[in-house]
């Protein structure tokens, strides 16, 4: 787990900004005119990238919120 909580306006640690840039190099290649296969497996790799930086960040909700 990442050393920051996700908080609106917290900036990102190394490791979510290394991956945002992952990211967006993935999508700039999925602009490209591949065959489905391609995009498909492109947006797949997008996805667990996405799915990898939000573990690192887990939502956590005021006390208020928690048993609603």
């Amino acid at each position: 787990m990442c050393s920051r909580l996700k908080f609106s306006g917290e900036p990102m640690c190394e490791k979510c900004k290394e991956l945002n840039e992952t990211i967006a190099h993935y999508w700039q290649l999925a602009a490209f005119p591949f065959d489905p296969l391609t995009v498909e497996r492109i947006t797949g790799v997008i996805c667990d990238l996405q799915r990898e930086r939000d573990a690192m960040h887990p939502t956590v909700l005021p006390s208020s919120e928690l048993g609603r």
